[in-house]
């Protein structure tokens, strides 16, 4: 018998918080820097509170974070196609900063990149099992739900009222009731598939308290008047009726859902879906989408440059005059995004570049359908992995769905996805070789079917039948766990 602290325990599967107390500071300092981090770059506190205002936390705690990763060993852990992707992806950016029009503003979004891409290895690096993917996961929840909770009350306080400036989020990324809106969609798929690989464990208080996450989180994309955040949220709910094996009462609910979702929606933000196409915001858009399709076919190969959009278009689109010009309260022009991501990608980067941001989303599929298929079979564990990975896939279709109008390839929401999905699969990749290796524990026979698998059929130490099919790590039936958990 011995205590494996490689798992989240019943108790902190129960949100315990005595529990989680102790495996947060049992953690090692590098997970523990990580977590601080995500809570300056997320949450913003700096911002928010003129007390510690002033140095760059985010930067020093990414730092600190990445010291400890160097002093502890750690490597990363990123799955082939993510990391053959990224390079791919990396190497376009690197190459379209070479050419680019205006250097210092490609130098500015390289070194934005850089940050994403340093986050998505420490992330790699730190979160390795299963106990460290399910505390950086009830960390990752809080810190969106202290967001979604402000712009929920936010509503309430004015009367569940449409205003055209909707509701933002903290300082930073999520200021824009747009991307505020993306953010909530992502934390719905995440707290909904958290609260059922957990369900079993909370008492009956706090699964009642539960919904309010994603209650908060649909009230605040409401609120926020985001026509492309509702989308993504309806897009993700349907998925979620595909998926399941209840479907039918997946489609009850579904029916009965939607027409509550579309009664809560303001008349005002209603309109706006109305007149989507003809009234002027949406003008401005296509035409934006239209000058920067003809940027990546005047630069097919590597585009105008990394973070070139702004000055390119300033110098080459803007006509003085112009009914759908528009100016800030200073009477100044304003030169606006792409408004969608993937114009956004290729009119910088290239149909090159496009390809590789397309492969990455991709490679987050691919890995995710792998991580659940380690995972199956592996009991709560390997639930919570099975259905968080689900829900991480639901928050690529939100980035794709509502970020096809807004310019957020540069922003945190697709690559912490893809560190996100890279941390599961190696929580599931350490789970499924714990497994493996308790398994073959006992005595047995060990032979090679006619598929070429080894095959281990006998009894484990406690006397349980084991019969598992091992290919690499994969297994499709339930371990026998012959561990003590911690209380």
């Amino acid at each position: 018998m011995s205590i494996d602290r490689t798992v989240a325990t019943p108790r902190m599967r129960g949100l315990h918080w005595r529990s989680l107390l102790r495996a947060l500071t049992e953690s090692p300092w590098s997970f523990r820097l990580l977590c601080v981090y995500m809570l300056f770059e997320y949450v913003r506190p700096q911002s928010i509170y003129p007390i510690i205002a002033g140095p760059p936390w985010a930067f020093l705690s990414i730092l600190a974070t990445l010291a400890a990763v160097i002093v502890e060993g750690r490597r990363p852990r990123i799955p082939t196609p993510l990391a053959a992707t990224l390079v791919f992806f990396t190497v376009v950016m690197i190459a379209s900063r070479i050419t680019a029009i205006y250097p210092d503003a490609a130098t500015a979004e390289l070194k934005l990149f850089g940050n994403w891409l340093l986050l998505v290895v420490l992330i790699s690096c730190v979160v390795d099992n299963e106990r460290k993917w399910f505390l950086f996961l009830m960390a990752f929840l809080l810190f969106s739900l202290k967001m979604s909770q402000h712009g929920f009350i936010s509503w309430i306080g004015r009367g569940f009222a449409f205003t055209s400036w909707g509701v933002t989020g903290a300082p930073g990324w999520f200021q824009n009731s747009g991307e505020f809106a993306l953010q909530m969609g992502i934390f719905v798929s995440l707290a909904v598939g958290t609260y059922f690989a957990l369900r079993a464990y909370m008492p009956r208080w706090l699964r009642a308290a539960w919904f309010f996450l994603p209650i908060s989180a649909i009230g605040s994309i409401i609120a926020s008047s985001s026509r492309g955040g509702l989308l993504a949220l309806i897009v993700i709910a349907v998925m979620s009726v595909l998926r399941t094996r209840y479907r039918v009462r997946a489609l009850v609910s579904l029916a009965v859902g939607l027409p509550v979702l579309w009664i809560t929606v303001p008349p005002e933000f209603k309109l706006r879906f109305t007149t989507a196409g003809t009234d002027a915001t949406s003008q401005a858009r296509l035409r934006f989408w239209s000058n920067g399709m003809e940027m990546a076919r005047m630069y097919p190969a590597l585009g105008v440059g990394p973070g070139n959009w702004l000055p390119y278009y300033r110098d080459n689109y803007i006509v003085p005059g112009d009914s759908l010009n528009r100016f800030d309260e200073r009477g100044q022009l304003m030169i606006q995004p792409a408004h969608n991501s993937f114009v956004e990608v290729v009119s910088q980067l290239g149909f090159t570049g496009l390809f590789a941001f397309v492969s990455v989303i991709l490679a987050v599929f691919v890995v995710n359908w792998r991580t659940r298929r380690l995972v199956t079979g592996l009991g709560p564990s390997g639930d919570l992995i099975r259905l968080t990975s689900s829900s991480l896939d639901d928050g690529v279709v939100v980035f794709c769905v509502a970020g096809f109008f807004m310019s957020v390839a540069m922003y945190p929401f697709l690559w912490v996805q893809v560190a996100l999905s890279a941390a599961a699969h190696a929580a599931a990749r350490n789970l499924a070789r714990t497994s493996v290796s308790t398994n073959h524990r006992g005595r047995g026979d060990r032979h090679r079917n006619r598929r070429g698998m080894y095959r281990h059929s006998g009894q484990n130490m406690t006397g349980q039948r084991v019969d598992s099919k091992l290919h690499g790590l994969a297994q499709d039936s339930a371990p026998v766990n012959n561990t003590i958990y911690p209380q």
